[in-house]
């Protein structure tokens, strides 16, 4: 995977490195941040993280936001098996499942 980097602000770096550095096997995340403060790219960068270890699955309760982080997935990680499971969509062979 070749990962395409775009800066991250402080806070968002900080998310990512706690929850790598508390995470065990296993692990659950839950993030709540406010609208327009990064939560896609805090996923993108678990994502990155933990998809070299294994397969991922990244939950959302919207269908844009479904979209969205899958299409930031795609973009952001290069050569990454993307897949949606939802309504028509069952990818549930892809690597990271939105």
């Amino acid at each position: 995977m070749q990962v395409v980097k775009r800066p991250l602000r402080d806070y968002q770096e900080l998310a990512i490195r706690s929850t790598i550095n508390r995470a065990s096997p296993g692990f659950r995340g839950y993030y709540s941040l406010p609208t327009g403060t990064g939560k896609t790219r805090v996923i993108t960068g678990l994502v990155e993280h933990y998809a070299a270890m294994g397969r991922v699955l990244v939950v959302a309760h919207r269908e844009e936001l479904i979209y969205q982080g899958a299409n930031a997935l795609k973009e952001d990680i290069a050569g990454l098996d993307v897949g949606i499971c939802m309504a028509d969509h069952n990818d549930v062979g892809a690597h990271v499942i939105v």
